[in-house]
């Protein structure tokens, strides 16, 4: 029996508009490379003709899918002349939260189809109570899209003979997602080869893949070309570096059972109650879900380095997991559901409020404070030094100004030099070192060395690090003191602070 379409109408709220000004309203800013750098790559040569461009754009190893649609909309706000500072930062986290929304919808539809409206309702419950998409959902992050794509793909995949399309229009969103993050291949592979061996037509499933394929890559090299500005084909560059070249190793390793431990209970919480519920005795579409997530997380467990948005595209198929186990749980013990999702409701809402609106605000907040303090004296004599970990704010893409900006690079050892020590590390393992042979002037009692660089208006910089330097840096006093975060390391404190030069206006 065929279930119908679910329509906008029959959408529970859990997946309406609010959820979109919920994920607007993020604080906090995860990954900070990644949300930044498709900013930046837009930001440089194609609209705003400022920016700065990553040894990651630089090499070529990332897709210019996301940085050029992001570019399309900055450029159509320039023509409207609607370019303001708040425009640029919120329209990109905008545009992802569509696209998140999107991905619930369709997965709504998709539960709908499968078992009823009944579970499908549990499903949107699951979804709008997610911390996690309220973490995550508005960043313009590629997982954030994969994850968006692979929501809207399951609503086409053909769980059953008469669920499907046609033209298998799973495997096209595919072939975007794997445009935008070659990696995405991995994700498809489990649910393409369910269809294989389920489909009874498997010249057509042979011959669509090949054509999305093809597509895929024609489009990888004509958009990668075209962002570059010279030929490229970046999932080869991204192997020769990520996977053979191993440089992601210089960003961290974890055990291999990090993302079973840490990054899968993070990504679901609570959740994992009712969808392990759901994995108890699995049908044919619990177990597709359950294989292609135990998949993930085991190829991403083989890989040294791990992130927890790794996982990210992982989220749908617990969803669906999770919506399924509910709706069992309901109908089995009612009680024990509606404390369950009390708990669920509890512990998300204070996670999802603490952790995008309050834990490590601090970028944001400085970069507001920045934009204000540099209003105040002549944008073309005014520089920037950030004295933190690399990518610890967001720089140009939440800055919007054409100024001067320094910060310490954590490039890898690319030209493979012996006993290489990127520069974030050379400059915390002797600070002071450091400054002395950089901005001699800086200091006050600086040593016999070249004159060094110009010293910048602003200073941006952790509160611990100041504590460590403010007896030894003249000519500078704190201007601005934003909240971070409490806790802290070593090198990243509870408070962000700006510096301005004395007089600096004048110069």
């Amino acid at each position: 029996m065929v279930v119908e379409d679910l329509g906008f109408d029959d959408i529970p709220h859990g997946v309406s508009g609010s959820d979109i000004s919920m994920q607007l309203a993020m604080q906090q800013i995860q990954c900070v490379p990644c949300f930044k750098q498709c900013l930046h790559i837009i930001s440089l040569p194609h609209v705003f003709r400022y920016g700065y461009s990553t040894w990651e754009w630089r090499e070529g190893i990332r897709s210019y899918l996301l940085p050029l649609l992001i570019g399309g909309l900055y450029k159509i706000l320039q023509i409207l002349n609607m370019d303001s500072r708040e425009m640029l930062v919120y329209s990109p986290r905008l545009l992802v939260a569509l696209l998140t929304w999107a991905g619930d919808v369709a997965l709504v539809e998709a539960a709908h189809r499968l078992w009823g409206s009944h579970t499908a309702g549990h499903t949107a419950w699951s979804l709008a109570t997610s911390w996690c998409l309220f973490y995550c959902g508005s960043r313009t992050l590629a997982n954030t899209v994969e994850m968006a794509l692979l929501a809207m793909a399951l609503r086409r995949y053909p769980w059953r003979p008469w669920l499907g399309d046609p033209v298998r229009g799973y495997l096209w969103l595919g072939a975007l997602a794997a445009v935008l993050r070659p990696t995405a291949a991995l994700t498809w592979l489990p649910l393409w080869l369910a269809d294989f061996s389920y489909t009874s037509n498997k010249c057509a499933l042979l011959l669509t893949s090949s054509a999305a394929g093809l597509a895929a890559a024609a489009a990888c090299l004509l958009v990668d070309s075209l962002g570059h500005g010279a030929p490229l084909f970046s999932p080869i560059t991204f192997v020769r570096w990520n996977v053979l070249g191993g440089v992601a190793s210089h960003y961290g390793t974890s055990p291999w059972h990090a993302h079973l431990t840490a990054s899968l209970p993070t990504l679901l919480g609570l959740h994992a109650v009712p969808a392990l519920l759901a994995a108890r005795r699995p049908g044919r579409t619990e177990g597709v879900c359950l294989a292609a997530l135990l998949w993930l997380v085991a190829v991403y467990s083989a890989l040294p380095h791990k992130e927890f948005r790794f996982l990210l595209p992982a989220w749908p198929f617990c969803a669906l997991l999770a919506g399924k186990g509910f709706s069992w749980l309901s109908r089995t013990n009612e009680r024990y559901c509606s404390g369950l999702k009390l708990l669920i409701l509890l512990t998300n809402v204070a996670a999802a409020l603490y952790l995008g609106l309050v834990h490590q605000r601090g970028p944001l907040d400085v970069t507001s404070q920045l934009v204000a303090r540099l209003h105040d004296g002549p944008l073309d004599k005014a520089s920037i030094l950030y004295l933190m970990p690399c990518h610890s704010t967001p720089l140009y893409s939440h800055l919007h100004l054409n100024v001067t900006t320094r910060f310490l690079t954590c490039e890898p050892n690319l030209a493979a030099a012996a006993n290489y020590v990127d520069e974030a590390d050379q400059f915390y393992s002797g600070p002071l070192r450091w400054l002395r042979h950089e901005y001699p002037s800086l200091l006050a009692q600086p040593a016999a060395e070249p004159a060094g660089r110009r010293l910048p208006s602003h200073i941006i910089l952790f509160d611990g690090l100041w504590r460590t330097l403010a007896a030894e840096v003249r000519g500078f006093t704190v201007c601005a003191s934003v909240f971070h975060a409490h806790a802290s390391d070593e090198r990243r404190g509870g408070r962000i602070l700006v510096l301005c030069r004395d007089g600096w206006a004048g110069d």
